[in-house]
């Protein structure tokens, strides 16, 4: 491990310490965090190590836009100091909608530093956190 690894073992920390109030199940799949210099987004990635599908609802997971529906509370970057809420966007109501990590398997996202106002002029030190609470749902069946 390097000193360049530890912002992204800090995020995943934060991430996970902030999902514990939230309902989950047992064995949560990881999730990596990538700051890489001179990148413009975090790159993230949830991986399902499990023999079975894992889901998650769909507004905690980043569209392809790399937007989360009304997550200013809840979705943030801390970095020296300061706090930067994503932006609240409305990405529609879509109850029961899931998003699915097939089994032996993951999924991968971006969340733009452009999502987080004020962080473009100041793109994320080493010591950043992200925060991005993600719980499990039980996976409906497919048609």
């Amino acid at each position: 491990m390097t000193a360049r690894d530890l912002p992204i073992i800090a995020g995943a920390l934060v991430v996970l310490s902030a999902c514990a109030s939230l309902p989950v199940i047992a064995n949560r799949p990881p999730l990596d965090l990538s700051v890489e210099p001179g990148e413009t987004a975090f790159r993230l990635s949830l991986a399902n190590p499990s023999g079975y599908d894992r889901c998650i609802a769909s507004d905690l997971w980043p569209t392809r836009g790399g937007q989360l529906d009304f997550a200013s509370e809840r979705v943030y970057v801390e970095d020296d100091g300061r706090r930067f809420s994503i932006r609240d966007e409305n990405t529609g109501y879509c109850p029961g909608c899931q998003v699915r990590v097939p089994a032996n398997s993951s999924i991968t996202a971006a969340l733009p530093y452009s999502e987080f106002p004020g962080l473009t002029e100041s793109p994320p030190g080493p010591h950043a956190t992200l925060t991005l609470p993600i719980a499990e749902t039980p996976c409906r069946a497919t048609a």
